[in-house]
């Protein structure tokens, strides 16, 4: 019905031009094939890098939720997608800087981390770059990222990147112990 209506539409806008319908029926017209791929839980991973006054330290969720929606042929058209992780499952190891790291997130009222991907473009060396929004602590940013998308034999894709950004963008104050304080940057990567 989409089409029809695109057609319609266009058959509309040529004539205002001085094109007959006859002419404007007989171009191509393509619908992007745009695909949706859902999240495989069991395949993928979200975390973190964190530093502190004391050591380095990973956070990880293999929780992951969302989808992605790409025109395998055309990346760039119409691509974008929905993901979310539960602020409960991310963990760093360590019980103490976990619970200390969900008060600060304050996990009760914001359960999630969310991630609206908007656009995708790539370079003549085919990197490619993400932009899309952040929803963490119930703040939206737009973040920028480098990204590889590499097709699966199975018919779908795997993405790996990375971003890095200061969490007090996003409301969090760092959790601070009496010695130990932890650094506003963090580095967020997906697998």
């Amino acid at each position: 019905m989409r089409t029809t209506t695109n057609v319609k539409l266009l058959t509309l806008f040529l004539a205002t031009f001085g094109l007959s319908a006859n002419q404007a029926t007989d171009l191509p017209l393509a619908a992007p094939a745009i695909g949706r791929f859902v999240i495989d839980e069991s395949l993928s991973q979200v975390g973190f890098d964190g530093t502190s006054t004391l050591h380095d330290f990973e956070g990880l969720c293999e929780s992951v939720h969302g989808e992605l929606r790409v025109d395998a042929d055309h990346l760039e058209a119409g691509a974008g997608g929905t993901f979310w992780i539960p602020v409960d499952k991310l963990t760093t190891d360590n019980d103490s800087r976990d619970e200390e790291m969900r008060e600060a997130m304050d996990e009760e009222q914001f359960p999630r981390i969310a991630f609206a991907l908007e656009s995708v473009q790539s370079d003549d060396e085919g990197i490619m770059e993400g932009t899309g929004h952040f929803v963490i602590h119930g703040i939206s940013r737009q973040r920028h990222f480098p990204f590889e998308l590499e097709p699966l034999a199975s018919g779908g894709w795997h993405a790996e990147g990375a971003v890095s950004f200061n969490i007090t963008d996003h409301g969090i104050t760092p959790p601070d112990k009496i010695v130990v304080g932890m650094h506003d940057e963090v580095r967020v990567w997906f697998d």
